[in-house]
C-alpha cells in the first residue's frame, strides 16, 4: 500500500509538474506553481 501511495503521489507531481510547464510556455509565467 505504501508504495502504491507513493506512486500515484509521483505521478501526481509529474503530472503537476507538467500541467505548470504548459501554463508557463503559453502565458508566460507560473509564479503559483
Amino acid at each position: 500500500f505504501i508504495l502504491l501511495f507513493i506512486g500515484i503521489g509521483v505521478i501526481l507531481f509529474v503530472v503537476s509538474c507538467f500541467g505548470c510547464i504548459g501554463l508557463a510556455t503559453r502565458r508566460g509565467c507560473c509564479l503559483s506553481c
